[in-house]
């Protein structure tokens, strides 16, 4: 019995050692979570309108980005790729999906529960999209604790208003244009 009374004192004294340590612990990681959430919303605050909508145009289509990074080059680097690959997902996405639903009774008569499950999978495909002739319409750096973040909005003009995917496509047709020519020239030599 004395043994059983001396381990109890032990412990609750080991116990009471631990607890500061572990209140200071806790208060810590509270604190590191009010920080980060902080943080977010002062983002979401700073963040530009057409981040969240992006402007309409028959002439035009829009995306956003955004990125962050210790550098602020290559936070606006990332913010212009991750826009670059909203374009292509607009311009050439394909998406697959497949859902499959499962139904079965158990049960008699008033008894009876319907058991169901269910699974969905989705994939989204971007393959080699031509996005050249893009324009990057604005960018707004913050700063974010130790971070810049960018927010970045790129145009892409449509049709005849895109001249550098015209002249892509209008030298693509001229080398086609000469390729069918000599297959032309060599076939007729060759009769």
């Amino acid at each position: 019995m004395k043994k059983y009374i001396a381990l109890t004192i032990i412990l609750s004294g080991c116990s009471q050692l631990e607890t500061p340590a572990i209140r200071i612990a806790q208060e810590e990681l509270e604190q590191k979570q009010e920080l980060k959430e902080e943080s977010v919303s002062q983002t979401l605050k700073q963040a530009p309108d057409w981040f969240f909508k992006v402007p309409v145009s028959a002439n035009a289509i829009y995306t956003a980005g955004t990125s962050t990074s210790p550098d602020l080059q290559l936070a606006v680097d990332k913010g212009v790729l991750n826009a670059k690959r909203a374009l292509a997902d607009r311009l050439k996405g394909l998406i697959s999906s497949k859902t499959k639903l499962f139904v079965k009774e158990v049960g008699q008569y008033q008894e009876t529960t319907a058991v169901k499950e269910g699974e969905q999978a989705t994939i989204n495909l971007i393959k080699e999209v031509n996005v050249s002739g893009y324009a990057v319409k604005e960018i707004v750096p913050l700063k974010q604790e130790a971070l810049y973040r960018t927010f970045v909005l790129l145009e892409y003009p449509i049709g005849k208003l895109n001249t550098v995917q015209l002249e892509t496509l209008k030298r693509q047709q001229e080398r086609e244009s000469a390729n069918n020519a000599k297959k032309a020239f060599k076939e007729l030599e060759a009769e």
